[in-house]
């Protein structure tokens, strides 16, 4: 017997507006120069988006490694250019 394949789906508009979501409140903290202290008050934004999006996302059907990969395959190279402006600021 074969194993039972589960297809989730979200639509682009959906996908699209959440990766801008996650990417604005994320460069924001980055930006802030917090970078040292994800568990501090100046995260809590970002935690709560996360946190949100997962919610949502198991709602949907998707797992938590489907929620993962969703995260840290956001726009990288934005991610990667802010991080290293504010590192180049210290």
């Amino acid at each position: 017997m074969l194993p039972l394949l589960i297809v989730v789906t979200i639509k682009d508009a959906e996908l699209e507006q959440q990766s801008k979501e996650f990417l604005n409140v994320f460069l924001k903290n980055i930006q802030s120069g917090t970078i040292e202290r994800i568990d501090g008050d100046e995260w809590r934004e970002t935690r709560y988006y996360i946190e949100e999006v997962s919610q949502k996302r198991i709602e949907l059907g998707f797992t938590a490694s489907d929620t993962a990969i969703f995260i840290f395959s956001s726009d990288i190279d934005s991610l990667l250019e802010v991080i290293g402006s504010v590192i180049l600021q210290r």
